[in-house]
C-alpha cells in the first residue's frame, strides 16, 4: 500500500518521541506509508526525515513567537502542500488543526487529528495546582487557555475530523463521555523499539552507586505532579529489610521549582546517598542504565490526566527485560498483568514496597518476570507490529474517504 501522509507536529525537529520518530520515521515507511514532516527544527536544517521529507522552519526562542511561527509555518504548509497528499494529519496543535480541518475540505483530502495528551485539562490542572507561584498574569492566561482550547476541541475540531487518533483506550472512553462516536476513534498506545533494545548494552560500571547496590529504576519525568515522592516513601520502606536497595532517577523534571523540589524532599529524608537524579541524557546513555539495574518502577497518582494516557516508560523497561512494580493504571496495568512482566499494586507504598521487596528477595522469579514480559513486550508493543495495525487502518480510512467522495 502507498500511502502518503502531510504531518503537522507539536514536536520539534527531531524530535526524541518514539511513537514519532520511530512509527512514523522508520516502521510506517517500511509498509509503504510514508510522510511530509511539517514542524519547527531545533536543530541542523539538514536533519533527514527518514519517513519522507521534512519541511521546517527555525523554532523561535519567545514562547508567543514559537506558537505564533509554528501556527503560520503549519497553516502555510497545508496551503501549499495538501493536494500532493493522500490525507492531511494533525498532532496535538489544536488552533493550527481547526485551520488546517478547513484547508483539507477545500482540497478534498480527508483530515485526521493525533492525540496523545490532554493539553486542556493540563492547564487546568496546573493552574489549580500551581496557583499565583505562576504570577497572576501566566496563571490567568493558562486559565483560559485550557477552557479556550477544550472547547475548541471538544466542541469544533474533533467532531469534524474523518478520524482521531487517541493514546488509549481510556483517552477514547473520556472522548465518548462528551460526545465522540466510538467508531470514529482509533487507539494507538506507546510501544518500544525492539531493535534498539535488542543492540543495547548494560552499562553497570556507569551506575553511580556501591557495586552491591540493589538498584531500583525510574525512567522519565520527575515534575511534582507525578508524585515523585511516593517512590521516596517506596524506598525507606524497602531499605528497612534491604538496607542496601537504592534509587535510580534518570530523568528529570521540567521546572526548575519542580527539581528543587524533590532535592529538598531527598535531603529531608536523609536519602542523598541512596537516590540519585542523573538528568536528562541522551536516550542510548538513559536505556543502558536502566538495563543495568534491577527492577523497574512505574507510579502514577490516578487522575484524569494521567489515566488517560499510554505511559511509554512501563514498556520500555519490560522490553529491556527488568521485573517491573507499576501501580493500577488503565494501560500500564493492563500491560503489566497480561505480559507477566511484574506485579500491579494499588497506589499503597507498603504494598508497592512489599513487591518490590518480593522480586529483590526472588532473583529466580525477577529474572523469569523480566523475560516473559520483555517477549510480550515484542509480540504486542513493538512498533513493527504497531504499524502494521496502523497500516490497515490508514487503508480502511483511504476506501471509505474515497466511496464517501463518489457517492
Amino acid at each position: 500500500m502507498a500511502f502518503s501522509i502531510l504531518y503537522v507536529t507539536r514536536e520539534d525537529h527531531p524530535s526524541f518521541r518514539v511513537d514519532l520518530a520511530v512509527l512514523f520515521g522508520r516502521a510506517l515507511p517500511r509498509l509503504g506509508i510514508t510522510s511530509t514532516l511539517v514542524a519547527q527544527r531545533n536543530g541542523n536544517p539538514e536533519s533527514p526525515w527518514p519517513g519522507g521529507q521534512a519541511v521546517t522552519v527555525p523554532a523561535s526562542k519567545g514562547l508567543f513567537s514559537r506558537h505564533v511561527g509554528g501556527l503560520l509555518h503549519g497553516v502555510r504548509s497545508v496551503a501549499k502542500l495538501a493536494k500532493d497528499h493522500d490525507a492531511v494529519q494533525v498532532r496535538n496543535k489544536i488552533v493550527t488543526g481547526l485551520v488546517a480541518l478547513v484547508l483539507a475540505r477545500r482540497a478534498c483530502r480527508p483530515f485526521f487529528y493525533w492525540m496523545t495528551f490532554p493539553f486542556p485539562q493540563d492547564d487546568l490542572l496546573r493552574a489549580r495546582i500551581q496557583g499565583l507561584t505562576l504570577g497572576p498574569l501566566r496563571l490567568a492566561l493558562t486559565f483560559v487557555r485550557g477552557h479556550a482550547t477544550r472547547w475548541l476541541l471538544e466542541r469544533l475540531l474533533l467532531p469534524h475530523c474523518d478520524h482521531v487518533f487517541v493514546q488509549s483506550e481510556r483517552m477514547k472512553q473520556d472522548l465518548m463521555a462528551v460526545g465522540l462516536s466510538a467508531e470514529k476513534m482509533t487507539p494507538v498506545p506507546m510501544g518500544v523499539d525492539m531493535d534498539a533494545m535488542d543492540a543495547l548494552q548494560p552499562a553497570p560500571q556507569a551506575l553511580p552507586f556501591e557495586p552491591q547496590a540493589r538498584v531500583l529504576v525510574y525512567l522519565g519525568a520527575c515534575d511534582r505532579s507525578r508524585g515523585i515522592e511516593f517512590l521516596l516513601d517506596v524506598l525507606e520502606r524497602v531499605r528497612a529489610q534491604q538496607p542496601q536497595a537504592v534509587l535510580l532517577v534518570v530523568g528529570d523534571a521540567a521546572e526548575a521549582a519542580d527539581h528543587e523540589h524533590l532535592q529538598t524532599l531527598i535531603r529531608s529524608r536523609s536519602l542523598e546517598e541512596a537516590v540519585h537524579v542523573t538528568g536528562w541524557l541522551p536516550r542510548e546513555q538513559a536505556l543502558g542504565l536502566a538495563r543495568a539495574s534491577e527492577v523497574g518502577v512505574c507510579a502514577l497518582p490516578a487522575d484524569f490526566i494521567f489515566d488517560s494516557m499510554s505511559p511509554t516508560k512501563a514498556v520500555e523497561l519490560m522490553a529491556l527485560g527488568l521485573p517491573v512494580v507499576v501501580t493500577e493504571h488503565p494501560d500500564q496495568g493492563t500491560l503489566v498483568r497480561a505480559g507477566g512482566g511484574g506485579f500491579c499494586t494499588d497506589y499503597d507504598p507498603r504494598a508497592f514496597a512489599q513487591a518490590v521487596l518480593s522480586l529483590l528477595d526472588d532473583p529466580d522469579m525477577a529474572r523469569a518476570m523480566g523475560e516473559q514480559g520483555r517477549e510480550y513486550a515484542r509480540e504486542h508493543r513493538s512498533y513493527s507490529h504497531l504499524a502494521e495495525a496502523l497500516a490497515a487502518q490508514y487503508g480502511k480510512l483511504a476506501s471509505e474517504y474515497a466511496r464517501g467522495q463518489e457517492s
